[in-house]
């Protein structure tokens, strides 16, 4: 998981802004990575849920 959420972050390129200072930049890519991180959190989730589901479905008959 890591390694998917590393290189997501690696791939996104960032919008450069000249007026910002290293600082401002440095929160825009964190609020980038955090949006990665929520939308992964969010994929396994569902696959999670998925995959009970499925579980309980095939159990039932």
């Amino acid at each position: 998981l890591m390694d998917q959420q590393g290189h997501l972050a690696r791939r996104v390129r960032m919008p450069s802004i000249p007026w910002a200072g290293p600082e401002q930049k440095v929160n825009a890519e964190k609020q980038v990575l955090k949006g990665h991180q929520e939308s992964m959190a969010e994929m396994l989730h569902l696959a999670l849920v998925d995959h009970q589901d499925h579980l309980i479905n095939r159990n039932t008959f």
